[in-house]
């Protein structure tokens, strides 16, 4: 949860500085967002890394024929579960994309409270 939330603060950061400071626009948002994306990847896998606990589940590999026997399984309950949360979040994007056309406040708000969203059901 700390990685998240400091990702959302260094992504309002980014933002502020590559749209305004910069005055890059639509560019800076789209810049701020793949450093952000990064910065989550990044903290996320270096913190799964010093987690004793699933140290074990982290060498896992591709490779192990117990694995490779047992993928049919997890793409029959994974593919429903992607295709719904595709739609789930193209519908987020819609209503961004929508609330885009009311103004810039409105598109404003519509990412913070998908973002905190995000945070709620993380």
């Amino acid at each position: 949860m700390a990685v998240q939330i400091s990702g959302t603060v260094l992504h309002v950061v980014n933002n502020y500085l590559l749209v305004y400071h910069f005055e890059l626009g639509v560019a800076g948002t789209g810049l701020a967002g793949l450093v952000t994306n990064s910065y989550l990847f990044v903290m996320n896998r270096y913190f799964t890394q010093r987690v004793e606990e699933i140290r074990e589940a982290n060498e896992v590999s591709f490779t192990d024929p117990q694995i490779r026997s047992q993928l049919g399984m997890y793409f029959k309950i994974g593919a429903p579960t992607m295709a719904v949360m595709c739609f789930d979040w193209s519908c987020f994007e819609l209503m961004t994309i929508m609330a885009g056309y009311l103004g810039v406040v409105e598109q404003a708000t519509q990412v913070l409270l998908l973002n905190l969203l995000a945070q709620v059901f993380q």
